[in-house]
């Protein structure tokens, strides 16, 4: 067993580092999802493994321990959004990294629209900006359950409470900047269509005064 105080590694890490294919596929989620480095995606692997596992052994049992276990992991996959509500426990053999990584807080608070980007929603919850169903959680890797997701908010004395704030008021700001230059946009055509009009205009009147100087002439 050895000794508990001791803090184990909860993940492995690829067997091959040098593998072109997984190297993309890592850095890919590490940019789509904001990680820090590719260790939460070794302890993402790590706990679909166990899940795995965990099935694995309990499918093949038939005792009342077994059926009551197998309940219980079904409820935990579904309370975690990994699994569908109409699916059965076969279905986690289907789960993949996203979907476990799509689950974290980062990742719904930045849905949500409470932040602009996934690097930014990490800074709101290490700053202890977020609650989660009344409770400050400063763990970007937190996985939301389904019943907690319409329950995060900014917490009420932070400066981001107020919708008002700059960074929350950011995506308004952007919009009405691009209406602004459309109105602009249109206004530049409308006078250079009336600039051109002018021209052609004054071009019109000195013909017209050669007329009527060379009919006075006669």
């Amino acid at each position: 067993m050895g000794d508990p105080k001791k803090i184990r590694k909860k993940f492995s890490k690829p067997r091959h580092p040098w593998q072109k294919a997984r190297i993309e596929e890592e850095k890919v989620l590490v940019i789509e999802f904001g990680l820090k480095n590719k260790r939460e995606i070794y302890r993402t692997n790590a706990m679909i493994s166990r899940i795995i596992d965990h099935f694995k052994i309990l499918n093949v049992q038939t005792t009342p321990q077994a059926q009551k276990e197998k309940e219980e992991l079904l409820a935990r996959v579904k309370r975690m959004g990994l699994v569908a509500h109409d699916k059965d426990l076969t279905a986690v053999l289907d789960v993949k990294v996203n979907d476990v990584l799509s689950r974290r807080l980062q990742t719904i608070v930045c849905k949500k629209k409470l932040a602009r980007t996934v690097k930014q929603a990490r800074q709101f919850i290490t700053h202890r900006h977020i609650l989660v169903n009344g409770i400050v959680v400063d763990a970007p890797g937190y996985l939301v359950t389904v019943s907690d997701e319409e329950a995060i908010s900014f917490i009420a004395r932070s400066p981001l409470f107020s919708e008002m704030h700059p960074e929350r008021a950011i995506v308004e700001k952007a919009g009405a900047a691009a209406q602004m230059s459309h109105v602009s946009a249109e206004a530049n055509a409308a006078t250079a269509t009336g600039a051109t009009l002018d021209a052609a205009a004054t071009e019109d009147i000195p013909a017209v005064e050669i007329i009527v100087d060379e009919a006075e002439d006669q």
